[in-house]
C-alpha cells in the first residue's frame, strides 16, 4: 500500500525538493520509507569530503554512522516514522576521516496520501561550536581554579596542604583517579616523591627516586612517543598494569626559568586527555609550582635565621676570644709596669692579626654583595700563587702533613694574583679547621683542557651528602671536629672563583671520610714561542 502511494509522488515536489536540497547550507539528504539512503546535496558531499555517491545510494542510512551512533540514528527514524521529529547529536568522521560532531534532524516527507514517501535529513556540522562551548566550559573552570589557587596560597600558611587540596580538586575535575607529585633533588639529580593520592603509601614508595628526564605534556599510558626519555616511565608502566590506568599527564613544575619537579594525573576511564584538560593541568602545575617555591622559600628564610642567630653568637665568641686575650695582655702590662711586654708582643700580635682577618672577611663579604670588590686580572702562573698562599698559611699548616702535586710546566691564567691567593688561602684555612693535628692535606694543580684545576683536599671530617648542596652558603658549618670561624669562608671563595670567570665545587665520601674542594679557572693552552732564527 506504501509503495503505490509512494508512486504518487508528484514530479514538481521533486523539483522543489531538490532546489531547496541544492541551496541550503547543511548537509541534507533524503531517505526512502524503508530508511535506505537516496541522496545528500552539493554542500552535504563538500562537507563529507565524498567523491563518489554511488557505493553508498541503496545502504541502510544507519550502517552510514559508526557503530556507536547508529541506536540514536534508529530512534530518530523511528520517531519520524511515526509522525514526528526525530533528532539527535552524533560524532561521525568524513570520508577522509576526520571527526566531525554533526546535530541531525530527521522530518518525514508525506505522500499525498496519509504515508510516508521519504525522510529529509538534516546534519549540520557543529564541530567548531562544540569546540569553543568545551574551551569556554574549560576557561572557566581553568579561572575558577586559578582565583581559588590564588585565595588558598595568599591565606594559607601551609603550602603543603595547599598542593594537596588543589591536586584533589583537578582530580574531580579530570575524571582521575591518581596524581603524582616529584621533586627534584639537586644534590643527587634524581626527581624524589613529594606527593601522591590513589595508591597505597607502601605502593607509592616504589617510586621514591626516580631518574630524572624530560618531562612529557599529555602522554597516554599506552603509547609514548619519547618513552626512552620519559622520567615517569617506570611509574606508567605500574599503574597501567597493577590499576588499569589507560591516560597519564604529565607536567614540569617550572621557577624561573628551571624545572622543580613533575606533577602527574592517571585515569582509568578515558583514553586521553584533551587539549583543553592538559590545558588545566598546566595551570595547576603553575601554582603547584608557586606553592612548592613558597614552601621552599619560608623553609630557607628559616634556615637563614637560624644560621644568622648562629652566626651573631659565633661572632660573638670569635670576637671575644681575642678581645679577652688582648683584654688579659693589658691588664698584665699594667701591673708590671711594661716588664712583661717582650713576653705579651706575640701573643698580642696573633690576636689582633685574629681580629683584623675576621673583620677584613666581613668587609669581604659585604663588597662582594654591593659589587665594589676590585678585580685586577693579570697573566699570571697559578703554581706560584699556590706556593705562596702555602707558605703564607706554614703558620698553620707545621702541624699537618702537607703534600703538594705540580704540573710539570707553568700553569698560567688570567686573574687577581692576590684575590687567588686568598681562595687557595680559605681552602687551607677550611681544611685545617675540618682536619685533626697530624692529618694529610694535599693540594695538587693540573691542566684539563681548557681548564686550570686546583685541588685541595684533607682526610678530615668530611661532608654529609645532604649537606653538600649548602656547604657554600653564608654561615654555613659543618658538624664535626671543627675548630672555630664564622662560616665565611668558602663562600667567599667561590664568589672570587666564580667572578674570575670559574667555579668551587666540593665532595666528600661523607662524614670521617674527608673532603675535596676543586677549582676550575679558564686557562687558554700555552702558545709556542717563535723560535730564534725563524724570520730572516
Amino acid at each position: 500500500m506504501r509503495d503505490q502511494k509512494s508512486e504518487s509522488w508528484l514530479p514538481e515536489r521533486e523539483e522543489l525538493t531538490s532546489v531547496i536540497l541544492e541551496n541550503s547550507p547543511d548537509c541534507l539528504g533524503l531517505l526512502d520509507a524503508a530508511g535506505r539512503f537516496l541522496m545528500i546535496n552539493e554542500t552535504g558531499r563538500r562537507l563529507l569530503e565524498i567523491e563518489n555517491l554511488a557505493a553508498a545510494r541503496g545502504k541502510e542510512w544507519r550502517f552510514l554512522w559508526p557503530e556507536s551512533a547508529r541506536p540514536q540514528a534508529d530512534i530518530a527514524v523511528a520517531t519520524a516514522n511515526g509522525g514526528g521529529k526525530g533528532r539527535f547529536r552524533e560524532w561521525c568522521p568524513t570520508a577522509k576521516g576526520e571527526l566531525r560532531l554533526w546535530d541531525v534532524v530527521v522530518t518525514p516527507l508525506p505522500d499525498g496520501g496519509g504515508g510516508i514517501a521519504r525522510f529529509l535529513t538534516v546534519s549540520r556540522d557543529v564541530t567548531d561550536i562544540k569546540r569553543m562551548e568545551d574551551a569556554l566550559r574549560w576557561s572557566a573552570r581553568r579561572n575558577t581554579l586559578t582565583s581559588e589557587a590564588a585565595g588558598e596560597l595568599l591565606q594559607s600558611d601551609n603550602p603543603q596542604a595547599v598542593l594537596d587540596r588543589l591536586c584533589h580538586k583537578a582530580m574531580a575535575d579530570l575524571d582521575c583517579q591518581f596524581f603524582f607529585n616529584f621533586l627534584l633533588d639537586r644534590n643527587t639529580g634524581s626527581l624524589r616523591l613529594n606527593a601522591f593520592a590513589g595508591v597505597p603509601e607502601e605502593e607509592a614508595r616504589q617510586f621514591e627516586a626516580l631518574d630524572y628526564g624530560r618531562a612529557l605534556r599529555g602522554c597516554v599510558v599506552g603509547d609514548c612517543e619519547s618513552r626512552e626519555e620519559c622520567a615517569a616511565d617506570d611509574l606508567r608502566a605500574e599503574l597501567r598494569a597493577s590499576h588499569g590506568v589507560t591516560a597519564y599527564c604529565c607536567y614540569p613544575l617550572v621557577r624561573e626559568g628551571q624545572v622543580i619537579g613533575t606533577l602527574s594525573f592517571g585515569s582509568r576511564t578515558r583514553p586521553e586527555f584533551n587539549e583543553w584538560e592538559i590545558e588545566v593541568v598546566e595551570t595547576l602545575s603553575q601554582f603547584v609550582s608557586m606553592a612548592i617555591a613558597r614552601a621552599q622559600m619560608e623553609r630557607a628564610l628559616r634556615q637563614f635565621d637560624k644560621r644568622n642567630d648562629e652566626f651573631i653568637a659565633t661572632l660573638a665568641h670569635e670576637l671575644r676570644n681575642p678581645l679577652a686575650a688582648i683584654r688579659y695582655g693589658f691588664n698584665v702590662l699594667n701591673e708590671t709596669g711594661g716588664a712583661a711586654m717582650p713576653r705579651l708582643r706575640p701573643m698580642l700580635n696573633r690576636q689582633l692579626d685574629l681580629l683584623v682577618r675576621l673583620v677584613d672577611d666581613l668587609l669581604e663579604i659585604s663588597r662582594i654583595e654591593t659589587g665594589n670588590i676590585p678585580i685586577k686580572k693579570q697573566r699570571v702562573d697559578l703554581v706560584s700563587i699556590i706556593d705562596q698562599s702555602i707558605e703564607a698559611a706554614e703558620p698553620w699548616l707545621k702541624a699537618y702533613k702537607v703534600h703538594v702535586r705540580r704540573p710539570s710546566e707553568a700553569l698560567f691564567v688570567e686573574g687577581d694574583p692576590a684575590r687567588l691567593a686568598q681562595v687557595f688561602a680559605n681552602l687551607l684555612d677550611n681544611a685545617v679547621k675540618y682536619t685533626a693535628p697530624n692529618g694529610r692535606i694535599e693540594v695538587g694543580a693540573a691542566r684539563r683542557g681548557a681548564e686550570a684545576v686546583v685541588s685541595v683536599r684533607d682526610n678530615g671530617a668530611g661532608i654529609r651528602a645532604e649537606r653538600l648542596a649548602s656547604v657554600f652558603d653564608m654561615f654555613n658549618q659543618e658538624d664535626g671536629d671543627y675548630r672555630g670561624g664564622l662560616g665565611m669562608g668558602l663562600n667567599l671563595a667561590r664568589r672570587l672563583v666564580e667572578q674570575h670567570g670559574g667555579r668551587l665545587e666540593a665532595s666528600s665520601g661523607g662524614l670521617g671520610l674527608g673532603s675535596e674542594f676543586l677549582v676550575y679557572l679558564p686557562s687558554p693552552p700555552p702558545v709556542a714561542e717563535e723560535q730564534d732564527g725563524a724570520c730572516l
